[in-house]
């Protein structure tokens, strides 16, 4: 996704979201304890969901500590095996 789509994606779920969600704030407690809830959902959903990457961008190099690409077999710096 190119990031004027991401752009416009973001503004045009997050102007309802909050939207809605000044409005569930204007309730008072009970909207309070809604907005309370959708949020943690949408946490949950997300964890749920597997949009995080599992696989790390760098290894570190169990000799110097050092970053490197996950596919690399010896490290950039000190040449040891990875």
């Amino acid at each position: 996704m190119t990031g004027d789509s991401e752009l416009l994606l973001y503004l045009l779920v997050g102007g309802p979201a909050l939207f809605v969600l000044f409005l569930l704030f204007l309730m008072g407690p009970i909207g309070w304890f809604v907005a309370a809830f959708l949020g943690i959902a949408a946490m949950v959903i997300r964890s749920l969901s597997g949009t995080d990457t599992d696989s790390p961008s760098t290894r570190n190099c169990p000799a110097c500590g050092a970053p490197n690409e996950p596919a690399r077999e010896r490290c950039n710096y000190c040449d040891e095996p990875i």
